[in-house]
């Protein structure tokens, strides 16, 4: 069965990594990967190369990534990607007999808009999900209606994706595939991440990521100024991973590096990758921001995860979650509070075994010539 995954940026790239292995070593599939967004941008970190270190070698689709952060570049990268992948289509001897994309950003979307008319089947990873305060709930829906395959991480989201697509074929309940990355990676210890990263994990340490959420300019300029009062003053070491490529993103990042130059106890990164990023995570007092990962993965390494406005209300989370306004007494109130809680568990409601295996099982069900 000849599959073709399609991954536009360092987070998607990240999730599938577990099933992209399984997908390269089963001789059932005949595995093609189609990298494209900020994968081919310098300014974020050319990630190619770790699809390629990863022992990969992906079909390359230089695809736009809009220098200006507003909706109406956004919407031209989505047209111009939308065409570009019409093409490629058109453009192949050998079709795959199904396309799998995963997640939420306009990038994707474009790419399985541009995919439609050439009648290959779809499969989509993480449908069903709500987020209604960022525009990623529509993207995401939309990839539900075009997809005809569809593996979601909880029930609810099955019961949504259902709800979307008006059937309840080819649903399948399988867990988070992120989570397979914590059992499959050998993750770093302290030594080995401050050597090849030069921070010291051993000092307590806060893992941050901010991404813009679905509103003004105005608004969140307001959000990161507040949030960057409260970073200055936190008695921790932060480390900061860059923001993802939506609408308003540069406001975030440009205060960020600021912020970044002037203190001391703050280090940025465009890209860490998955396994730096986990052993991050393993070894941190806690996450702070508005990442989805903080939500998912952070429960199954024992990690509180103060969850700063509402880009991810709505979004099923565990008992490691805690919600906060975006202000900044009220961010240093909150990481105070958290010596009070009691130590988790690795208990996560998006855990469901060993869900690489799990899709290809599923995957081996659908019918092709």
């Amino acid at each position: 069965m000849r599959v073709s995954v399609l991954t536009s940026s360092r987070a998607d790239y990240g999730i599938y990594l577990p099933l992209l292995k399984r997908l390269k070593q089963d001789p059932y599939f005949e595995l093609e990967i189609i990298a494209f967004g900020t994968h081919l941008s310098p300014k974020h970190g050319n990630t190619i190369n770790q699809i390629e270190e990863d022992g990969f070698s992906p079909v390359t689709l230089n695809s736009i990534v809009p220098d200006q952060d507003d909706v109406e570049n956004i919407d031209s990268a989505i047209n111009k990607t939308t065409q570009l992948f019409n093409s490629y289509w058109d453009s192949c001897t050998s079709e795959p007999q199904l396309v799998l994309c995963l997640g939420d950003r306009y990038e994707m979307f474009a790419a399985i808009k541009g995919t439609l008319a050439s009648g290959i089947p779809i499969g989509h990873i993480h449908g069903g999900e709500y987020t209604p305060n960022s525009k990623d709930n529509e993207y995401r829906n939309a990839l539900t209606t075009m997809a005809q395959y569809h593996f979601t991480s909880t029930q609810e989201h099955a019961d949504r994706v259902a709800a979307i697509s008006r059937h309840n074929k080819n649903i399948w309940n399988i867990g988070t595939l992120s989570l397979d990355n914590l059992s499959d990676l050998n993750l770093l210890g302290i030594k080995d991440f401050f050597n090849a990263y030069g921070v010291d994990l051993s000092k307590p340490t806060i893992l941050f990521t901010f991404h813009p959420e679905s509103i003004s300019v105005e608004e969140n300029k307001k959000h990161i100024l507040e949030i960057n009062q409260a970073l200055r003053q936190l008695p921790f070491q932060i480390i900061v991973t860059m923001p993802n490529v939506d609408a308003h993103n540069k406001i975030i990042r440009k205060e960020l590096e600021q912020l970044i130059k002037e203190e001391n106890h703050i280090w940025g990164f465009e890209n860490l990758g998955t396994l730096a990023y986990f052993s991050c995570m393993k070894h941190c007092a806690f996450v702070l921001g508005n990442s989805s990962s903080g939500i998912i993965e952070a429960p199954s390494l024992k990690k509180y995860f103060i969850n700063l406005g509402n880009r991810q209300i709505g979004r099923q989370c565990d008992l490691n979650v805690i919600n906060c306004r975006i202000n900044a007494q009220e961010i240093l109130r909150t990481t105070v509070k958290l010596k009070e809680k009691t130590k988790l568990t690795d208990a996560n409601i998006y855990r469901y075994g060993d869900v690489s295996d799990n899709i290809i099982k599923k995957l081996k069900t659908i019918p092709h010539v």
